[in-house]
């Protein structure tokens, strides 16, 4: 049995992990600049501070893969040697914040959900009269907020277990209610948490395209998903993940999927495509999602023979 002593410094080590998540998610936003100096050089984040004139452009990143590799980059170079070294006592902490800062967000548990969620919460619009800012900050704040670590519920043994204790936490996060969605948020965790998961399972070869019985199927250029086989796939796989997001029904996740905006839509507006099966003559619905979105640099396989789109009447 765990000493009261370790548990605490557990519980700090996942919080730390929490923290850093979070900080280091909007890296992500650094890989869709191109920086240039005043002669011409390009800047990367990795050079250091920019100390002369230069001039920026939006670049967007379609590969996921560059996306998350140029930040996880950047957050290991970021993240403190001396914390690190101290968090390697840690495995499952640490396992759990290099697939985070990898890309594997939906692998990663419940560091996932919380960087998620509190991404949601920060888009609310703030209040309209600011509060006052302290001179400074005392000294004896750092050491309650040490306190506060040290003091933190441990989690549980593996990453995967940890969303048993996660309910009661959420519960006490103001603004923590997902149900009601703001009015500017551009977060959907649900959405982002399934199209991790259709890339990774992709990637890793466990959903294989253009099965005669399958989910996925390649279309002119896009990939085909299957509604509803494979949102009741992911609800199954995912449930865990899923928890500390209060999702447990497939349509919610349906909805913030199509948020996301990442399919094709037909010229009237609808989201559902339908194909047909030239062999069986079934029909399918599903979504048209461009093959990069999915693929990114990956080689996309060759059009399914097997199915053919047709507009919805």
């Amino acid at each position: 049995m765990l000493t009261l002593k370790i548990r605490r410094r557990r519980g700090a080590a996942w919080s730390a992990v929490i923290v850093w998540a979070t900080m280091f998610s909007v890296l992500d936003n650094l890989a869709h600049l191109h920086v240039e100096q005043e002669n011409g050089q390009v800047w990367s984040p990795v050079a250091g501070v920019l100390d002369k004139p230069y001039r920026f452009r939006f670049v967007p990143e379609t590969q996921p893969e560059k996306v998350y590799g140029h930040s996880a980059m950047l957050a290991f170079r970021l993240l403190p040697e001396e914390g690190l070294r101290w968090l390697i006592r840690w495995p499952d902490a640490l396992k759990a914040l290099s697939m985070f800062l990898a890309g594997y967000r939906a692998q990663s548990g419940v560091v996932g959900a919380i960087v998620l969620q509190a991404g949601e919460g920060s888009d609310k619009t703030p209040p309209v009269t600011p509060s006052a800012l302290p001179e400074a900050c005392p000294d004896s704040a750092f050491d309650d907020y040490a306190t506060f670590l040290q003091q933190a519920p441990p989690p549980c043994e593996y990453v995967e277990n940890i969303p048993d204790d996660l309910p009661s936490f959420m519960e006490n996060v103001e603004g923590a209610d997902l149900s009601s969605e703001p009015a500017l948020c551009r977060f959907h965790p649900a959405g982002e948490l399934f199209i991790d998961w259709l890339r990774q399972s992709i990637q890793q070869k466990k959903t294989i395209a253009n099965e005669p019985d399958g989910h996925v199927y390649v279309i002119a250029g896009a990939v085909f998903l299957k509604t509803p086989s494979i949102f009741h796939r992911f609800m199954a796989e995912q449930r865990e993940a899923l928890r500390p997001l209060k999702i447990d029904n497939w349509r919610d996740v349906q909805r913030q999927f199509e948020k996301i905006n990442l399919h094709r839509r037909q010229r009237g507006g609808a989201n559902v495509y339908q194909c047909r099966n030239r062999e069986s003559q079934k029909v399918y619905h599903g979504y048209l999602v461009p093959a990069k979105e999915i693929y990114g640099a990956a080689t996309v396989p060759a059009d399914t023979p097997l199915l053919e789109v047709s507009s919805l009447n």
